[in-house]
């Protein structure tokens, strides 16, 4: 009860701060999101394909196409690929009454050509694949439902097929927005202030539904993160990749992107199992605002410093004295 309460008191701390910021939205954010409305469909707040904003149009993808299983998954249209794993991919796809969706199938190469899966054909492996996309499928609805705070800043899973045992499996999702934060803060010029306070508000909102439904995400981070994106201005947040995402009441080992965990999961020791802790979320956020500000995460700046230092330590063996200890404190405990 404790650190649940301690754990609101953070987000109402962060909700505060950045819910008076966001009232800072100037003419051309109004003129930009009417623009954008325009192209949008009201349905899944989508984008269409090549639409246009700020006099230039949207690319969704610059993967090349492979070929669409037009048999296999009959009542979509692929548009283009935008992703591509070790049993998958992920396209832009339509529905019959003209509805962009994201569409995840699951596959295996042979020399006879592609083979769509389902858990008729999967092997051992590919059946672990297919249960675990259906557990990541359920989790956006899960959390919308358990939380309170009325907002939606999950990428939703409309259909959940990926356990077929005839037919394909394949699980369909919404298309969450045009542009993931890692390549929105790659692009010049950098964010405007108003920008960054929109971005983590809308993210301290996330937080608040993950903390009221008792989920953990465990990978929050710039490249989980798709932006809704006219010119510069963000319109709109949600996170995506359910993949690590878990019950706080289930003991796991700990999982997630290093530098975007919190230092004391990183595995220093050897790793014991424990219940998520939602205090992981909101050091993975930020970590993520600081990275908006800075252009590095705390834990590369911090890394990089130490690691400089022991480079001129080592050349200037005179220097080295007290601040040599320093150098190789355990990474986890007094450094960070």
């Amino acid at each position: 009860m404790l650190h649940t309460s301690m754990s609101m008191q953070s987000v109402v701390v962060f909700r505060t701060l950045f819910m008076s910021a966001y009232a800072l939205r100037d003419d051309r954010l109004h003129a930009s999101e009417t623009e954008v409305k325009s192209n949008v469909s009201f349905e899944t707040e989508a984008f269409q394909a090549g639409s246009l904003f700020d006099g230039q149009y949207v690319l969704l993808s610059k993967l090349a196409m492979t070929e669409w299983p037009q048999e296999g998954l009959p009542g979509f249209t692929g548009i283009m690929a935008l992703g591509e794993g070790t049993f998958g991919e992920t396209w832009l796809a339509t529905t019959k009454d003209n509805q962009q969706v994201a569409v995840k199938f699951f596959y295996r190469d042979t020399n006879r050509g592609r083979i769509l899966l389902n858990m008729m054909n999967a092997d051992a492996d590919e059946a672990t694949v297919l249960a675990s996309a259906s557990t990541e499928c359920a989790a956006p609805g899960a959390i919308m439902a358990g939380g309170t705070s009325g907002q939606n800043r999950f990428a939703r899973c409309i259909t959940n097929k990926a356990q077929a045992y005839q037919g394909p499996s394949y699980i369909v999702m919404e298309v969450a927005g045009n542009q993931n934060l890692e390549k929105y803060l790659e692009r010049r010029p950098p964010p405007s202030v108003d920008n960054i306070l929109r971005i983590s508000k809308m993210l301290v909102e996330a937080l608040a539904q993950l903390q009221q439904s008792k989920y953990v995400h465990r990978d929050i981070k710039p490249a989980n993160i798709m932006l809704t994106v006219a010119g510069r201005d963000v319109l709109d947040l949600k996170v995506i990749d359910f993949g690590l995402t878990l019950k706080n009441t289930q003991s796991v080992f700990p999982s997630g992107t290093p530098l975007y965990m919190p230092p004391e999961l990183w595995p220093v020791i050897l790793p014991q199992r424990a219940a998520p802790a939602h205090s992981h979320d909101v050091y993975s956020v930020g970590e993520t605002i600081f990275e908006m500000l800075c252009g590095t995460t705390f834990h590369d700046k911090i890394l990089d410093e130490f690691y400089d230092k022991e480079n001129v330590q080592k050349k200037n063996p005179s220097r080295a004295g007290i601040e040599t200890a320093t150098v190789h404190t355990t990474p986890g405990s007094d450094i960070l």
